[in-house]
């Protein structure tokens, strides 16, 4: 109920870090419902997305990957590489190099963690249970799933 009158009181989006695998969930594989409805969200600017230097490149060296080894019409490589480049353009970007986060699971994926304390996040929203961000207890950061993040956004902004 907090949070509710919090968003509605400030009336600004709702800072997220999505990990990559949101973002390919929703782009590559099927049944994918709950990252597809985070991916809406971030394509039609009711949330705020936030990348760091290690995670906007993380995610363009994977997608760039998969198109690559998904798709031999460049031009459809070509699409998704310019869809992500406007994503990142309308997205907020911050310097991690000089930030502390907790230690997890998968080292790799402290970078998310980092974003979203630099950018004062927050939400996390990763489908990744293997990493231990999910255990993870930040001040004012919640850490949660794609499913229980589009539960919550329709709870309180709908």
């Amino acid at each position: 109920m907090l949070e509710r009158y919090w968003v509605l009181r400030n009336m600004s989006k709702i800072k997220v870090v999505a990990d990559t695998n949101i973002f390919i969930n929703s782009w590559f594989s099927s049944n994918h419902f709950y990252c597809d409805a985070v991916i809406d969200l971030i394509d039609n600017k009711k949330i705020e997305l936030v990348f760091s230097q290690d995670t906007i490149g993380e995610l363009f060296y994977v997608v760039k990957n998969f198109v690559y080894h998904a798709f031999n019409d460049k031009q459809i490589q070509f699409e998704y590489m310019h869809m992500l480049s406007e994503i990142f353009f309308e997205s907020s970007s911050v310097n991690t190099s000089k930030t502390e986060c907790p230690k997890i699971k998968d080292s790799s994926d402290e970078m998310f963690l980092k974003t979203a304390i630099e950018s004062n996040a927050d939400y996390i929203v990763s489908d990744d249970k293997e990493s231990g961000m999910h255990i993870v207890k930040l001040d004012s950061i919640k850490i949660v799933n794609s499913k229980q993040f589009v539960s919550m956004y329709e709870r309180l902004c709908v």
